[in-house]
């Protein structure tokens, strides 16, 4: 765990160094995501939970960006409980993306990979695992480098039961 959060930590120091041209950064918030689980053990035993999280991106090159998220689900309900599984998430993404237009504004539309430490705790027990994330999402240009968007992102957890999350995140965002 510690090596995962040391390579984090050297990811998003790198992502903003060196950086001098305008519009290279990128720093947001989703809130209030919904976080739906899907299919397997962990789709038929738990139930939506709310989301919030914060992101940031350095952009390397002309349409690609290493990021970094953190992010927090409050509560997977158990089905037949009162017991509800909150979550955790670190993950280095990612991102590669298109500029179009959309409502005569400016427009991105991206995909996003990440791997990821998640955490999870529910009724004083908690795992340490390790995950994956993939999506898509679109921003429109709504104001001078203020980006308001949706995205869609499908995560795999490797725990047992392996959880599957579908989360559906709009966000806010403004690039610097």
């Amino acid at each position: 765990m510690r090596k995962l959060l040391f390579i984090c930590c050297v990811l998003a120091c790198a992502s903003v160094a060196g950086a001098k041209e305008n519009g290279k950064f990128e720093a947001g918030v989703f809130f209030p995501a919904v976080s739906a689980t899907a299919f397997g053990d962990w789709g038929n035993s738990a139930g939506t939970s709310v989301a919030a999280g914060g992101f940031g991106y350095y952009t390397f090159q002309e349409r690609m960006a290493l990021g970094l998220e953190m992010a927090y689900d409050f509560g997977h309900p158990l089905k037949g409980t009162n017991i509800d599984v909150t979550m955790f998430r670190l993950s280095p993404l990612l991102k590669y993306s298109g500029e179009t237009s959309m409502f005569g504004k400016p427009a991105v539309y991206y995909s996003v990979f990440g791997l990821g430490y998640y955490h999870s705790s529910a009724d004083g027990s908690t795992s340490n695992d390790i995950g994956f994330s993939l999506g898509e999402g679109v921003g429109v240009e709504f104001s001078p480098c203020w980006l308001a968007g949706l995205e869609v992102r499908w995560h795999h957890v490797f725990s047992d039961p392996a959880s599957n999350n579908l989360d559906f995140m709009p966000k806010l965002s403004y690039k610097f």
